[in-house]
């Protein structure tokens, strides 16, 4: 088991800021590639996050996504959005993206999606890539 994914399920189960009540509303989905996919496709008020580094992402990304080369900046993009938002949310692996989404599961955002496998499963299952000329709002800095 990845030392990452420990320290993340630690992350998750223990809720120590949020009531009893609070819990029961909050969604966590680790996916296969096929369940991102199918979760992605009938979203409607969500963001989707790419965590790997800025070349990877510049080279193919999943169409629609936004780079955020670590956890600050994933808070910092989805601060701007309700805590009802949907975050789906990949890296390399699955690892940095697990952690990241237990760190927001733990500060109030209700709605999380995990690339498992992380961005070579999507690819596996045979889902297409985006390689777009990417534009300013594709990015963030801080």
């Amino acid at each position: 088991m990845k030392f990452s994914l420990i320290i993340s399920l630690v992350l998750i189960f223990s809720f120590g800021s949020f009531s009893q009540t609070s819990r029961k509303d909050v969604f966590f989905k680790d996916c296969t590639a096929k369940q991102f996919k199918t979760d992605l496709d009938t979203a409607s008020n969500f963001i989707l996050i790419d965590m790997r580094s800025v070349k990877q992402y510049k080279r193919s990304r999943i169409k629609g996504a936004i780079y955020a080369q670590n956890t600050n900046v994933v808070f910092h993009l989805v601060e701007q959005y309700d805590k009802d938002l949907q975050v789906f949310i990949y890296c390399e692996r699955g690892d940095e993206s697990l952690t990241t989404a237990a760190l927001l599961m733990r500060n109030g955002y209700k709605k999380i999606y995990n690339l498992r496998e992380g961005i070579d499963d999507w690819y596996g299952e045979g889902y297409r890539l985006c390689k777009d000329k990417l534009v300013s709002s594709d990015t963030v800095d801080l």
